[in-house]
C-alpha cells in the first residue's frame, strides 16, 4: 500500500465567500502594508509602558512619587521659621488708632524668657525660641504710609491684625483692611488688645462682638487675646504650626528682606557707591548676572554675592558668584529704533520731479488742454494740496462730543442761582462767614469736576453719540474713523498705522512660552535659604532709608525690565469714598507686583474676540481692562490702583491682576452719528441732520446704518445740497425712530510712565 499522502483539490463548484468590506476606512492589514513595519511613537511608548512595569511595579512607583511630593512639602515648610533656615516673617498691622503695636512685641518677648532677642539696624525684631525650635522676624510698618504697608505684606508669612477692645475696627482700619485683602492677604491672626482692662462682666461680650466683626469679613479664625504669658506662648505656637498661604508671585522669584544695610561710597565718585544688603534668600536661586529691584529704591545691577559659611565655630563670608559683564542683564528698558526705518523704498527721479511740480486744480471749459489751462488767470485757481493732515486730538474730541446739555437743567441751575442771590441780599449777617468759606474753595477745580460729571452723565444717557460739526466737513472731521460691517467678525489689521511709541517697546511672539522658559531656568549662584550679602553697584548716595519702611529686594526674571504694553484686568471699588467719574488717560498710581508707578491708561471692555470697545470712563459696575506702557511683569501678579488727591491722600479706586502682555490688543473707539427721518415711505426714508452737505453723504455711503428700533439700512443717494439723503431699511420705518451710524478708530495709550520707587512720602490711605 502506498504511504504517500493524498491531498484534496477543490473542485470548480466550491463555494466562494465574499470579501470583508471595511467601509470608508482602510483595514488593519492594509495599514500595516503601507507602514511597512513602522510603528507610531504613541503606540510604541504606550506598549513600552504596559510591558515595562507590572501592577506591583506601577503601584510602587506611585507610592514613591507620593512620598517625594510629601517630603518636598515638609522640607519647604520646615525651611521657613527653623533655627537654621529663614526666619518666619510676622507683620503687625493695627486696625484701630488706639492700639499700640510695641506692647504686642513686649508681651511676646516676656512670654518666653529663654528666647534670644535682638533688634536689627533696619528695625526688625528677631526672636529665636528654643522651645518651639523656631525663629521669628517681627516687622511693624508705618501705618500712615501706604507704600510701607504694601511692601511689607508682599513678603509676609503671617500677619497679626490688632483690634481694639473699645472700638474694634474703626474707619481707618476698615480702609486699611480692604486694601490689604484686595492685594495680597497672607495667613492672618486677629488679636484683641485691652480686654483685661475692661470690667469682668463685659469682657466675654466684647470678645463675642469682635468675633462677629471678623466673621462678617469672611474669616472663621478665632480672636486671640494677649494679656498673659500663656497667651504669648500660644501665639508663638500658632505662628509656627499653622498652614501658610503661598504667594505665587514670590514663589517664582527670589527676594531678600534686608536685616542689615550698609552703603560704601566710591573713592573716585563719592556721590555713587555700593549698597550691601544682608538677609536670608527666599523663593528661588539668585544669580549675580540678573537685575535686582527694590520697591523703595529702584532697579540696579549686582556686582557680587557672598554667603555666610561656618567652619569650626567661625563665621566667614565666602564669595559665591561675581557678575560677568558679558552675561549680565542690561538696565536698558526701551528698544532702539531708527526713525527712518519706516521708509520702505527710495523714490525714483520721476517721482521726485513730480513732487516738485505744484499741482493746481482749475475750472476750465471742456476740451481744454493742459497747455491752454496754464494761460488761465490765477484768480480762478483753486489750490488743493495733497499733504494736508487734519489731526484730531482725543481730548478735543471728547470736549466737542459733549458740548450739548439739557436746556431744562440749565434753566433750573439759573433759577437756583437767582434764588441764592436773593438769599444773599436779605441775609447780610452771614456774608463774612460765606466769604471765609469761599477762600478755601478752588474754583478751577470746581469747574473741572462739574464738567467731568456732566460729561459722564451725558455719556451714560447717550453713549458715544456725537454731533456732526456745521463749520467743518464730516469727512475731514472724522477722517480717521471707518465703518465695520460687524464689530466681532470684521477684520482689522493689528499692524496698521502704529504710533512711534510702538518702536520703543518689546514684543514677544509667544509670551506664554517665554514665561514658561524663563521661570524654569535654574540660575547659578546663591541658593534659597542661605544667609547672603548682596553687593549692588552704582547706587546714588542720596537714597533714603526710613524707619518703619523695610528694604526688600527682588531678583527680576529675564525680560522683566523691558518696556511693553501691559493689560490689567480691574474692577472699581470704594465708591463710597470716591464716587467721581474717572476718565481714560487720567493720571493714576499703579501697584503691579513689586513695582509702583504712575501712568495714563486707557480703559476698554473685558470681552472675547480680537477687538475691544474703548471706554471713555472707568466702569463702576463691571470688570474692565486698563492698557498702559510699563515694564514687563509676568503674571500672576496683583494690581492696586490709587487716585492721588490734591491734599496728598491716596484713595484705592480699583483692584485686579495682570491679564496679559500684548501690544496687539486692538482697542476701538466708537462714535455714533445720529439723524432723524424726515419723510417715511414704508422701508424708505429721507434722513436729515446726520450730514450737512452731499459730499459727506457720498463719502459715508458704504457704511451701514442702524436704528434704535433695530432696523438695518444703507444710504441710496444724497438729496439736495443740505445733507438730506435717501435711505433704504430692512423693515418698515417709523417717524419717531432715530437713524444711527457707527464709526470706529483704533486708540493707543500715552507714553506717560513715571517710576515711583523712591517715593517715601507718607501717602495716607483714605
Amino acid at each position: 500500500m502506498d504511504s504517500k499522502q493524498v491531498t484534496h483539490n477543490p473542485g470548480r463548484f466550491k463555494q466562494q465567500n465574499k470579501a470583508h468590506k471595511t467601509g470608508r476606512h482602510r483595514s488593519k492589514g492594509e495599514i500595516d502594508k503601507s507602514h511597512k513595519g513602522k510603528v507610531g511613537i504613541k503606540a510604541l511608548t504606550k506598549k513600552n509602558k504596559l510591558n515595562a512595569q507590572n501592577k506591583d511595579q506601577r503601584k510602587n512607583r506611585l507610592n514613591q512619587i507620593r512620598k517625594n511630593k510629601r517630603d518636598q512639602i515638609l522640607n519647604k515648610k520646615r525651611s521657613i521659621g527653623s533655627l537654621s533656615g529663614c526666619p518666619h516673617i510676622v507683620s503687625i498691622i493695627p486696625l484701630s488708632t488706639d492700639v499700640n503695636c510695641m506692647d504686642v512685641i513686649e508681651q511676646i518677648n516676656n512670654s518666653d524668657p529663654e528666647s534670644k532677642k535682638k533688634i536689627s539696624d533696619a528695625g526688625i525684631y528677631t526672636l529665636e525660641s528654643p522651645r518651639f525650635k523656631s525663629k521669628y522676624n517681627f516687622i511693624i510698618p508705618n501705618p500712615m504710609n501706604t507704600n510701607a504697608i504694601l511692601d511689607t505684606l508682599k513678603v509676609t508669612d503671617t500677619c497679626l491684625f490688632i483690634l481694639s477692645a473699645k472700638n474694634g475696627m474703626d474707619t481707618f482700619g476698615e480702609s486699611l483692611f480692604e486694601m490689604i485683602y484686595s492685594f495680597h492677604l497672607p495667613t492672618s491672626l486677629f488679636i484683641a488688645q485691652g480686654i483685661k482692662n475692661l470690667p469682668q462682666k463685659i469682657q466675654g461680650l466684647t470678645k463675642e462682638n469682635l468675633q462677629k466683626i471678623i466673621n462678617s469679613k469672611g474669616f472663621d479664625s478665632k480672636v486671640l487675646t494677649l494679656d498673659s504669658d500663656s497667651d504669648g506662648l500660644n501665639l508663638l505656637y500658632r505662628i509656627s504650626q499653622h498652614k501658610l498661604t503661598e504667594s505665587k508671585f514670590n514663589s517664582i522669584r527670589s527676594f531678600i528682606v534686608a536685616e542689615k544695610v550698609e552703603f560704601e561710597p566710591y573713592k573716585i565718585n563719592s556721590e555713587m557707591g555700593t549698597l550691601k544688603l544682608y538677609g536670608h534668600l527666599r523663593g528661588q536661586n539668585l544669580s549675580a548676572n540678573s537685575l535686582i529691584h527694590m520697591p523703595s529704591l529702584g532697579t540696579y545691577q549686582m556686582s557680587d554675592i557672598y554667603t555666610l559659611k561656618k567652619i569650626m565655630d567661625q563665621e566667614n563670608w565666602e564669595l559665591i558668584e561675581q557678575a560677568d559683564p558679558s552675561k549680565q542683564d542690561s538696565l536698558e528698558t526701551e528698544a532702539h529704533y531708527d526713525e527712518m526705518n519706516a521708509e520702505q523704498t527710495w523714490p525714483t527721479e520721476q517721482e521726485l520731479n513730480d513732487a516738485q511740480i505744484k499741482r493746481v486744480k482749475k475750472k476750465v471749459p471742456k476740451g481744454t488742454s493742459e497747455y491752454q489751462a496754464a494761460w488761465i488767470l490765477d484768480s480762478e485757481e483753486e489750490e488743493v494740496t495733497d499733504d494736508e493732515d487734519y489731526d484730531d486730538d482725543d481730548d478735543n474730541e471728547d470736549n466737542k462730543e459733549n458740548e450739548s446739555f439739557d436746556e431744562d437743567d440749565e434753566d433750573e441751575s439759573i433759577d437756583d442761582d437767582f434764588d441764592s442771590e436773593e438769599e444773599m441780599e436779605t441775609l447780610t449777617i452771614g456774608a463774612e462767614q460765606n466769604n471765609k468759606y469761599d477762600e478755601n474753595i478752588d474754583m478751577d477745580e470746581e469747574k473741572t469736576t462739574l464738567e467731568k460729571i456732566r460729561e459722564a452723565r451725558s455719556h451714560a444717557q447717550f453713549p458715544d453719540e456725537v454731533d456732526t460739526p456745521l463749520d467743518q466737513p464730516a469727512r475731514i472731521r472724522f477722517q480717521k474713523y471707518r465703518g465695520l460691517k460687524s464689530f466681532r467678525t470684521s477684520p482689522w489689521d493689528k499692524n496698521e498705522n502704529l504710533p512711534l511709541d510702538y518702536a520703543r517697546i518689546f514684543q514677544f511672539e509667544d509670551i506664554k512660552k517665554t514665561f514658561k522658559k524663563v521661570s524654569k531656568e535654574r540660575l547659578d549662584g546663591a541658593e534659597a535659604g542661605q544667609l547672603v550679602c548682596v553687593h549692588i553697584k552704582n547706587v546714588p548716595s542720596s537714597i533714603q532709608i526710613l524707619p518703619g519702611h523695610p528694604i526688600i529686594a527682588y531678583g527680576l526674571l529675564k525680560h522683566e525690565n523691558k518696556m511693553s504694553l501691559i493689560n490689567l484686568k480691574l474692577k472699581r471699588v470704594n465708591l463710597n469714598l470716591y464716587n467721581l467719574p474717572i476718565k481714560s488717560k487720567e493720571r493714576l498710581v499703579y501697584h503691579v507686583g513689586c513695582r509702583r508707578f504712575e501712568a495714563d491708561a486707557i480703559f476698554s471692555q473685558h470681552s472675547n474676540g480680537d477687538k475691544h470697545k474703548f471706554e471713555r470712563f472707568m466702569p463702576e459696575d463691571c470688570t474692565f481692562v486698563a492698557s498702559l506702557f510699563a515694564p514687563i511683569t509676568f503674571s500672576p501678579a496683583s494690581v492696586l490702583v490709587f487716585k492721588k488727591l490734591d491734599n496728598g491722600d491716596m484713595v484705592l479706586i480699583a483692584t485686579g491682576a495682570v491679564l496679559s502682555i500684548d501690544p496687539n490688543r486692538i482697542i476701538l473707539k466708537r462714535i455714533v452719528l445720529s439723524g432723524h427721518p424726515f419723510k417715511v415711505s414704508n422701508k424708505n426714508a429721507v434722513v436729515r441732520y446726520m450730514f450737512f452737505n452731499p459730499d459727506d453723504v457720498n463719502w459715508f455711503k458704504p457704511v451701514e446704518l442702524r436704528t434704535k428700533y433695530g432696523r438695518r439700512g444703507q444710504i441710496k443717494e444724497p438729496l439736495g445740497t443740505h445733507g438730506h439723503m435717501k435711505c433704504q431699511f430692512s423693515d418698515s420705518m417709523k417717524s419717531q425712530d432715530t437713524v444711527l451710524m457707527n464709526l470706529y478708530k483704533r486708540v493707543y495709550p500715552k507714553w506717560a510712565y513715571s517710576d515711583r520707587s523712591n517715593d517715601f512720602n507718607n501717602n495716607h490711605i483714605m
